[in-house]
């Protein structure tokens, strides 16, 4: 079974700005992942959680990927 991973803040609004951006409704972006509108609306909002299939599902949609960044570098690219 694949870990379900909680919707940071920052990869929620990221999700939700650039479905946006691509002119895309909650309910077309669920239906090309294989989830409702309203499961991308919860993850969008902060308050769900998905699992990393989903995620990437998500990313490859959009025209992203999302990748893991050591605390370090993130820090520093937020100076």
């Amino acid at each position: 079974m694949a870990k379900r991973l909680p919707a940071p803040a920052g990869i929620a609004s990221t999700v939700r700005e650039t479905r946006e951006a691509r002119g895309l409704t909650q309910t077309q972006l669920g239906g090309l992942v294989g989830r409702s509108g309203t499961h991308i609306g919860t993850f969008e909002r902060g308050w769900g959680a998905s699992n990393a299939r989903v995620l990437d599902a998500i990313a490859f949609q959009l025209g992203c990927r999302w990748a893991l960044v050591p605390l370090e570098e993130a820090h520093d690219a937020q100076e």
